[in-house]
């Protein structure tokens, strides 16, 4: 590691687009505390509300009482107009300016606002009025512009319950989210936008990784203690194949191999078993943990829904009709 070596600076990010936020504040096109649909009438929220209160400040705050909903952006081949529009769909879990929640989809939507008042997209702006500047000139968006720069960082994690280490992918898919987490950028090019005192980093992550390393074994050896057992699916494998769809959160595919069930979400494809009762389980996979698929059942006895928790709160995933069934020549 030199002081030229890039890495991947992830919500760190999230400091530029709130200064380009303010460059914009400063011009006059845009204002921290009136709504922000005044200045772009496109934005929209769960109800009217939001639409007529929320502001620059309370987006960029993380207090719109909206919690994070990562599983909607990630590993999800979306654009950032995609994940703007995405926003009247997520239901507030705590009244404005309550609470903090942590929401990456608000500085997405937030570098979607710098793109429509300033008509340049996020990347332009932050790279002409700060990159440029400042003489950031190694400081790149993507993980295809570092790999030009053969002086950067290779990700690796420990293995579970070990400290040997793991090559893992570079996460890429940063297009739809970047105002949120994707400059790349050097201890070089990050002196020149903050000179602060030195702090024990390797200390500090070293004591807080051991002890999350510890915290995460003792749960998974508690897994399965609410476990019924000897029950039985309600309906042969078969029947849960299919489709379920989220407006958020997309498509959720469930199909059948080798007589057991297949989960595929955001390309994340691993095999489900039987919990019990009409739960699934996949397996806790080293690198994309474990996910859990409860199906209900319509009225009429079908196969209707697909629960999974996520982001903290549980989503349905209702089943898509199939396309046979609308053709009125079948």
């Amino acid at each position: 590691m030199t002081p030229q070596t890039l890495f991947q600076i992830a919500s760190n990010t999230k400091l530029f687009t709130a200064v380009a936020v303010g460059m914009l504040v400063d011009g006059g096109k845009l204002d921290w505390d009136k709504p922000i649909r005044q200045f772009v009438p496109s934005i929209q929220f769960y109800n009217d509300d939001l639409n007529n209160t929320v502001t620059m400040r309370d987006m960029l705050s993380h207090r719109t009482g909206i919690t994070r909903h990562d599983l909607i952006w990630y590993k999800a081949d979306l654009s950032r107009k995609d994940l703007f529009l995405r926003l009247k769909y997520l239901e507030p879990v705590s009244p404005l300016r309550q609470t903090y929640l942590y929401n990456n989809l608000m500085y997405t939507a937030s570098g979607y606002v710098i793109e429509s008042v300033s008509g340049q997209t996020w990347e332009d702006f932050v790279r002409e009025r700060i990159f440029k500047p400042l003489e950031m000139n190694a400081t790149v968006f993507t993980v295809q512009e570092m790999k030009k720069n053969p002086d950067h960082a290779v990700p690796y994690q420990e293995k579970r319950d070990s400290t040997d280490l793991m090559q893992i992918p570079y996460y890429e898919d940063t297009a739809g989210m970047a105002p949120c987490g994707a400059i790349i950028s050097s201890i070089e090019d990050m002196s020149r936008w903050l000179g602060l005192d030195q702090t024990p980093w390797s200390e500090r992550r070293l004591e807080s990784r051991t002890r999350g390393k510890k915290a995460d074994q003792d749960a998974r050896s508690k897994v399965g203690s609410d476990r019924v057992a000897q029950t039985r699916p309600s309906h042969p494998l078969s029947d849960f194949v299919s489709e379920y769809e989220h407006p958020a959160y997309g498509i959720l595919k469930i199909g059948l191999k080798d007589d057991q069930l297949q989960f595929d979400f955001h390309n994340i494809r691993l095999p489900l078993s039987h919990y019990h009762y009409d739960r699934f389980d996949t397996p806790d996979d080293e690198l994309w943990g474990k996910w859990s698929v409860s199906f209900s059942t319509s009225p009429q006895g079908d196969v209707s829904t697909a629960v999974m928790s996520l982001d903290e709160a549980a989503v349905t995933f209702t089943r898509k009709v199939d396309a046979g069934l609308l053709d009125p020549r079948e």
